[in-house]
């Protein structure tokens, strides 16, 4: 096996989410693991007297961001991809080239998932500069009402209270193919996944519920991944049980809602959830 497949297991769990969101000990292991592949590269190169082409010298460069003091994810994408095309250049062998081009192309997925990240927080950044303390605490209580719980909780609990009701090929409907019922014409979840979190977390000022946000759709990802609905459905109970307690605890008292009210339009936090823990998925 290639040495260059090492990168790959790097690429997909940054794919997941960013690197600080990674434990401390999956942090070290990774770097760890992919600079034993640099070390290999390096030595290929070296035994075959190409240290001066410009795979050795991108190699140095990648060598540089491993070692670094904070690891740069942005830096080592950007490096790992010119990497990739010196490569895809210099080989012949198809089998080489196919899995070039496929770990190039989740490459530039990836690297683009981390710039929305990256990019998302410089804004904000430059906002807060120019916001007092209630004025970022009162725009992150408004999204929270307007993203968080019109634009995705109204939606995602009113899923949650069909389930007991519908059959398990319906059930998968709501997730992959999307559902009509009495009340709406409902989109699959699975198309807005990512829009949920971006339109949510990408918006909110204070760092402590960003990060706890992130986590609580991470962590959701993680167990969405596979499909398998035994995994799913418990996992999707959970989040919007804790979307609504960390809007709770920010401070929102009461769910309201405008379109989806399996519970009613105007229901006490702890009220509603209560009945969201007492829903029954599977």
């Amino acid at each position: 096996m290639s040495p260059l497949n090492s990168f790959l297991s790097l690429v997909q769990d940054l794919a997941k989410r960013p690197f600080s969101f990674w434990k401390k000990d999956d942090q070290t292991s990774a770097l760890k693991f992919v600079g034993e592949a640099v070390d290999n590269l390096e030595r290929i190169l070296n035994g075959k007297r190409l240290t001066g082409s410009m795979a050795y010298k991108t190699l140095l460069i990648i060598r540089q961001v491993l070692d670094g003091k904070c690891f740069d994810e942005i830096e080592f994408m950007e490096r790992l991809m010119n990497l990739l095309d010196i490569y895809q250049l210099s080989h012949t062998d198809e089998k080489t080239k196919e899995f070039l081009i496929k770990l190039s192309r989740f490459s530039g997925e990836t690297k683009k998932s981390l710039l929305e990240y990256h990019v998302a927080l410089e804004v904000l950044e430059s906002h807060a500069q120019r916001m007092t303390e209630k004025e970022k605490e009162e725009r992150d209580l408004d999204t929270i009402q307007k993203v968080g719980i019109f634009y995705i909780l109204e939606y995602t609990v009113y899923l949650l209270s069909l389930m007991p009701k519908l059959s398990k090929t319906d059930v998968e409907k709501l997730f992959f193919e999307g559902l009509k019922t009495k009340e709406a014409n409902l989109p699959p979840f699975d198309e807005l996944r990512r829009s949920f979190l971006m339109s949510l977390c990408y918006k909110i000022f204070d760092r402590n519920l960003r990060d706890s946000l992130l986590i609580t759709f991470y962590e959701f990802e993680d167990a969405y991944a596979g499909k398998d609905m035994e995994i799913v459905l418990p996992a999707f109970k959970a989040f919007n049980l804790r979307l609504l307690k960390l809007f709770q605890e920010f401070g929102v008292k009461n769910f309201k809602t405008v379109f989806l009210s399996p519970f009613g339009k105007n229901l006490p936090m702890e009220v509603l959830i209560g009945k969201v823990s007492g829903i029954e998925v599977v």
